[in-house]
């Protein structure tokens, strides 16, 4: 591991194929006990990038806020955005893929695929998820 500083490192390892993965890490210490948050792998972030990421994180930490925690609600946000976005349809197709594995048969499968591209995907099917309310649902319903 080279130190470029503050608190900038080039982590070099050895693959289980015998070449070398080289990755940037921004070190620091919270709460008494030493950190480390990868910033990218040297293929992808030059130094320059590397350098700016640094100074960010070291920004946040010298404000109290844990940079990896900042970076993880920041993650949390923009998946909740981008599941605020998804159209109805989408949100159907997520549903079934995830529940499939408990339903007991192929014919349970479909007919929740079918009766919901059937009633439901017609009317609100490219709407946001978000947008669907109990008056959308209402006039499906009638």
């Amino acid at each position: 591991m080279w130190c470029d500083g503050g608190g900038l490192y080039l982590q070099c390892t050895t693959g289980a194929d015998g070449g070398v993965r080289r990755s940037w890490l921004y070190r620091f210490a919270a709460k008494g006990r030493e950190r480390q948050m990868g910033l990218g792998s040297a293929e992808t972030v030059s130094l320059a990038e590397a350098r700016e990421k640094a100074a960010e994180c070291r920004k946040l930490h010298q404000a109290g806020i844990d940079p990896i925690e900042h970076r993880k609600a920041m993650q949390a946000q923009a998946a909740l955005e981008a599941a605020k976005s998804m159209t109805f349809d989408e949100c159907r197709e997520a549903y079934i893929r995830a529940h499939a594995a408990g339903w007991r048969n192929p014919k349970h499968h479909q007919q929740w695929e079918n009766t919901l591209k059937t009633y439901a995907s017609p009317v609100f099917g490219k709407v946001a998820v978000q947008a669907v309310d109990v008056t959308l649902i209402i006039d499906n319903l009638r």
